[in-house]
């Protein structure tokens, strides 16, 4: 009895090894250990259209490939990575993971080193953030979806894509000209690519958006996020003088205080009466410190 068990088990181990062997192909799967989103290149095939910090590329006929990283920071150098195996030590198409790693003594310079080996899975389903790519069909273009709405002549710009949402605002109002902000939503920037030039005698922000603003400020627990939403909103539209001393008030240290009055002064609709805004200070130094910003603009 025991000797037909063991002969099964020497039967069973003969049949998984061949049919390992006659695995048509292997995945190789590729990450970066910082997160830092690259390009991969499989034998001079881009893989992928917008970088991405984890790749993984399916249905690998050849035992070896030339693969080659380009990052997104142009100031981190190209990886390349001759005879990158995709077989195990017996031949057999395996499913492989390279680790994309910096050096740490050498800035900008990085390497891709073996990480893992599995056997192939059929029906393998990756995670939701990994980037899955059969090799040999065309690269999957991430699609754009663009919605334009305009409220109170302010025109919005919405981009979606795999990288997130862009939102680009851009002022129509006649009274203001020549005025584009920018907001990336996750990455937090936000800038101005040009100075309000006619908000002089022009009407400030209407009651219920200035409302609206003024309890997104309220609701607001960090004074610096509160101070950059105010610079938003002023970016956009322009302030009475009064508005402007309502917005300083929401603000609780005297440098934010200071910061925005300099910032608002140009979207003032009646820069004459703007030495108001010096009673929402408690130090003269500060209302110093604005009338020679004002005198000096």
């Amino acid at each position: 009895m025991k000797n037909n068990f063991f002969l099964l088990a020497v039967v069973l181990f003969f049949v998984q090894t061949a049919f390992s062997q006659m695995q048509p192909f292997g995945h190789l799967t590729v990450f970066s250990e910082n997160a830092d989103a690259f390009y991969l290149i499989i034998n001079g095939e881009q893989m992928n259209d917008l970088p991405q910090t984890n790749i993984r590329v399916e249905e690998l006929t050849n035992s070896y490939y030339h693969a080659k990283v380009i990052f997104e920071d142009q100031s981190l150098e190209t990886i390349s990575k001759n005879y990158m195996q995709i077989v195990d030590v017996d031949g057999i198409m395996s499913d492989v993971t390279y680790k994309i790693k910096r050096n740490k003594n050498k800035q900008g310079k990085g390497k891709m080193s073996f990480f893992s080996s599995v056997p192939v899975v059929q029906g393998y389903s990756a995670p939701a953030n990994v980037y899955v790519r059969r090799f040999g069909d065309p690269v999957q273009e991430t699609t754009v979806v663009q919605a334009q709405t305009t409220i109170n002549n302010i025109s919005i710009n919405t981009n979606v894509n795999a990288q997130g949402e862009n939102i680009n605002v851009s002022v129509q109002n006649p009274f203001v000209i020549n005025t584009v902000a920018e907001t990336t939503f996750g990455g937090g920037e936000f800038y101005e690519e040009d100075l309000v030039d006619g908000c002089r005698n022009a009407y400030g922000m209407n009651s219920v958006d200035f409302n609206s603003a003024i309890s997104t400020l309220k609701a607001t627990s960090f004074d610096d996020t509160s101070l950059k939403i105010a610079k938003q909103i002023t970016s956009v539209n322009c302030l009475t003088s009064n508005q402007i001393i309502e917005i300083c008030n929401l603000l609780k240290f005297e440098e934010n205080k200071l910061e925005f009055a300099k910032f608002a002064f140009n979207y003032c609709t009646e820069p004459q009466n703007y030495f108001k805004v010096n009673n929402v200070f408690n130090f003269s130094s500060s209302v110093e410190e604005l009338n020679d910003f004002i005198h000096g603009n």
